[in-house]
This record gives structure tokens, C-alpha cells and sequence, in this order.
């Protein structure tokens, strides 16, 4: 690998990069056993931790509607794993279903590893407009992969970029968001900072959203100060906070929930599946649950603005999500694994990230440093 790198991120960027986060049978509701409803109360739980991001609660009461809304295709290019092995869900919201002829692109896409044996959960957020090479498609943002090219092709492209295989892939939509969330009665939440979006204004500290300021909330970007960074801190808070809420909902109220659930909300995963991983995932605490950013900056080539992977950090932090440890970094591990004035610092990783992510770095580092001198 080339030790031509750049220098270490800003403070402020790295800080988000770094960021800790504490992540029925078909049978209806009235049959079931109590033992079965409390099985539906922690699979909806888990199916939350799943759905990182701005729709986050999903399970579907009918199984077959479910797995229609995911294609063959996208199943061809998933990896199987067997039951109690770990492995890695694609997340990705968008504002349109997937039957829907014309794709948004995705507004929030994340990886998460899923461990049911020790058990953790691990998240890992991409920022929205980071620089990859899209098969067929050339150098593009990491999100314009799903509107290129669908499920399949964003799952190759974070495939490729990640250095990771995808078992299972979710999607959320933002258009059934507001009414999911005032199903909950609103959440609670603590907004860090000040944003509005689409008319919807929120102030910072902590306050109780209903559906409407829960969706300006996920989606508010540039009115934060770190814009993407903050919008990603901001979906993980309204993860927790529902969460919290649905825990806490009683059991009479969760068919209304899960029919507002199926309108933001489809997956490979069949229904039978998120109960069984609910069963080894009870009793998770917070310390089960990691969180990270890929770390980055962002920048400009041919007046366009991409955000740029700090290469060495990712490997590192990627290597770390694999063996399902912590992933964040210390301020002293950046520094080791950070662009030094020598230059002379490499991490050795077991499985490296393509040869080519490593290639868009020097090419736009080489291009800054042509303008500067």
C-alpha cells in the first residue's frame, strides 16, 4: 500500500468518526400465547436495531407480504451463513418502496454486524457522499449506488468498499416514518443542536417529537453544524429513543404499531428468523451495542463535493467490526494510524480494502496538493 497519504482529519470530523453508541407466526395476535406475544414485544425490539436510521421500527404481521417486496436478484447476492455464525446486514432509507419504478437514492445506508452468540450488535455509518467506484458506473457517491442500480448494486459496491460479505439486507422508507412514530405516542429524544427541514423547526435539548419533527429530525442536514456527521449522531438518538419506546409500550398496543411498522419498512429476513434472533438477543444491555462512523473528510473534485475515507483508520476500524470488538478509535490510535508529516506509518491488516479506495484518496490528495502549490 502506498504511503502517500494525507494528513489527519480535523478534529471535529474525527470526533463523529469515532462516536460511541450504546443498537407470530402468522397466526393473529388474540391466539397467541402469552409467551408468543412476549416474543413479538422483543422481536420488534430487534427488528429496530436492524432498521438503523431514519424509519428504525419494522416487523410485518403477514410473512408473505413481507418477503414479495424483496426480489430474487437481491437474495442471489446475498451471502448465507449459517444460523449461529455472525454476519452483516445491509441497511439503506430511502424515500420511495421498492416496488416504486424511479429509485431515490439512499439517505442513510449502514452496515451491521450481527452476533447472535456473544451477543453484539455493531453499526457502521457511511457518509452519504462517499467517493467510490460503482461497477459499471465509474467514480461516483456512495449512495448514487441504489439509484443506479438497485438493492443489488448498492450491496456490491458496500460489498467491495467494506471488504465484508452481506447476509441480509433491509430497507426503510421515510414516508411511513410520521405515522410510526406518533403510532408510539412520540418519542423523546435530545436534539444536540438547532435544524429545520420542510417547514419543521427544532431547537436543541431534550424534548418529546411526534411524527412530523421525528422525520425533520432523521433528515435535517444542513442546517447542523457537521451536516452529514451530525445527521448520522442524529438517527442514532432516535434509534435509542425508540427503542425505549417501544419497550416500554404495552402489549395491547403492538398491532397497531406493526401495521404502521409495514409501511416503512421490507427485508429478506423472514418473520420466523428476527423471532429466533430475538430469542438469543434478549437481556442485550447497552455495552452490547457498538457504533461508528467511517472516518473522513470531505472535499472537492471538478466542483463537486465527496467525502473521503482516511484509509488506514477504516482498515483498522473495520478489522475491529469483523472480530465484533469495539471499533472506535483512541485520540492515540488515530495518531498511530493517522497521516503523519514522515509519511511513514502503515497498519498491517489481515484482509486490506481494495487496492482502489486507496487510489481515490491519492488521486484527490494529489490534485490538493497541485492546487497548493
Amino acid at each position: 500500500m502506498s504511503s502517500d497519504l494525507p494528513q489527519t482529519p480535523p478534529e471535529d470530523a474525527s470526533a463523529y468518526s469515532r462516536e460511541n453508541a450504546s443498537y407470530q407466526h402468522r397466526r393473529g395476535w388474540a391466539g397467541m400465547s402469552s409467551g408468543g406475544r412476549m416474543m413479538v414485544v422483543v422481536a420488534v425490539a430487534v427488528a429496530l436495531a436492524l432498521a438503523v436510521g431514519g424509519c428504525a421500527l419494522a416487523l410485518f404481521w403477514n410473512s408473505t407480504r413481507q418477503a414479495a417486496l424483496i426480489d430474487d436478484d437481491i437474495r442471489e447476492v446475498l451471502t448465507p451463513v449459517e444460523d449461529v455464525d455472525p454476519y452483516w446486514v445491509l441497511v439503506l432509507g430511502s424515500d420511495s418502496r421498492a416496488e416504486d419504478v424511479d429509485r431515490a437514492r439512499s439517505d442513510v445506508l449502514m452496515l451491521v454486524r450481527v452476533d447472535p452468540n456473544t451477543p453484539t450488535v455493531t453499526m457502521v455509518s457511511f457518509p452519504r457522499d462517499t467517493r467510490v467506484r460503482i461497477e459499471g458506473y465509474g467514480t461516483q457517491k456512495i449512495n448514487a449506488a441504489y439509484a443506479l442500480g438497485g438493492a443489488e448494486l448498492a450491496i456490491s459496491t458496500v460489498e467491495d468498499y467494506a471488504n465484508v460479505k452481506i447476509s441480509h439486507y433491509a430497507e426503510i422508507y421515510f414516508s411511513g416514518l410520521t405515522e410510526l412514530v406518533d403510532q408510539l405516542g412520540g418519542v423523546t429524544v435530545n436534539v444536540p443542536e438547532y435544524c429545520s427541514y420542510k417547514g419543521v423547526t427544532l431547537y436543541p435539548g431534550e424534548q418529546e417529537l411526534d411524527g412530523r419533527q421525528a422525520l425533520t429530525f432523521a433528515r435535517c442536514r444542513k442546517t447542523y453544524t457537521m451536516g452529514d456527521y451530525t445527521r448520522t449522531k442524529c438517527q442514532r438518538i432516535l434509534l435509542q429513543a425508540l427503542v425505549e419506546k417501544v419497550l416500554a409500550q404495552p402489549v395491547t398496543a403492538l398491532p397497531g404499531v406493526i401495521t404502521s411498522a409495514t409501511k416503512c419498512f421490507s427485508t429478506d429476513m423472514p418473520l420466523e428468523d428476527l423471532i429466533a434472533l430475538a430469542t438469543k438477543l434478549q437481556g442485550m444491555g447497552g455495552d452490547s451495542f457498538y457504533s461508528a462512523m467511517c472516518p473522513s473528510e470531505s472535499g472537492m473534485v471538478d466542483g463537486a463535493s465527496y467525502t473521503f475515507t482516511y484509509i488506514n483508520q477504516w482498515k483498522l476500524l473495520m478489522q475491529r467490526a469483523q472480530a465484533g470488538e469495539d471499533p472506535s478509535l483512541t485520540e492515540e490510535e488515530e495518531k498511530i494510524c493517522g497521516y503523519t508529516s514522515t509519511r511513514s506509518t502503515e497498519l498491517i491488516m489481515e484482509e486490506p480494502i481494495p487496492d482502489y479506495v486507496q487510489e481515490q484518496l491519492e488521486e484527490y490528495w494529489g490534485e490538493q496538493a497541485a492546487k497548493e502549490a
